[in-house]
């Protein structure tokens, strides 16, 4: 079973509701030799739980992506997964379909710890290429063209690569609910466990205006 839902309170309705109808909550109802993977970025508290949840012998692979719909169509997308190597490689073969990198970070929880960092860091550069490209666009250079010029320099990203397709204030305007979710999950598991997120966390403050 692949999951690949917006944010942890649908992941939460789907895996753990119940009712009169289906008094077992679907994450309890898969089979021995079943295996759950979960797409979603969000809490690795809810991954380790999800995997506590699991009936005897089923497996689950924590396995939040990064990429986009054109990275999908081409099989490019890269997965973070925390699992057990058996578990990852009982589900490789599938994810294979639609994704390349396949990346082993470590256990459950992992993938969602490591991918977390990088939507943080994502959010920053974001902030700071739309920035880069008013600051350009006064000097006479284009987003395109500074995305162009920037492709063998110190100075460029992989959110400056995405000036070259979309006008900055799209990009930031389409990207902020998503890095919105993220951020505020971040924030969370930050002061869970006492983490200061420095100058990150001031960076990534853009993504809070409604």
């Amino acid at each position: 079973m692949i999951l690949c839902l917006f944010s942890d309170a649908q992941l939460r309705e789907l895996m753990f509701a119940t009712s009169d109808s289906q008094p077992t909550p679907l994450v309890e109802m898969l089979r021995p030799g079943a295996r759950l993977v979960n797409h979603v970025t969000g809490s690795p508290k809810l991954a380790e739980e999800l995997a506590r949840r699991l009936p005897s012998g089923a497996g689950y692979v924590d396995a939040p992506v990064t990429g986009s719909a054109d990275d999908i169509r081409a099989g490019r997308l890269t997965v973070l997964a925390g699992a057990t190597a058996d578990d990852l490689d009982a589900v490789r073969p599938v994810l294979s379909a639609y994704a390349n990198p396949i990346v082993h970070v470590g256990g459950i929880g992992d993938g969602q710890r490591l991918k977390l960092v990088n939507n943080l860091m994502f959010t920053a550069n974001l902030r700071i290429a739309v920035d880069g490209a008013r600051i350009a666009q006064s000097l006479g250079i284009e987003p395109p063209e500074l995305a162009r010029l920037l492709t063998t320099c110190s100075g460029n990203s992989y959110a400056v690569a995405l000036l070259a397709h979309m006008p900055p204030e799209i990009l930031s305007e389409q990207a902020r609910p998503f890095l919105a979710k993220d951020v505020a999950v971040v924030r969370e598991v930050a002061d869970e466990i006492g983490v200061d997120l420095g100058i990150l966390g001031e960076l990534v403050k853009w993504v809070d205006r409604s």
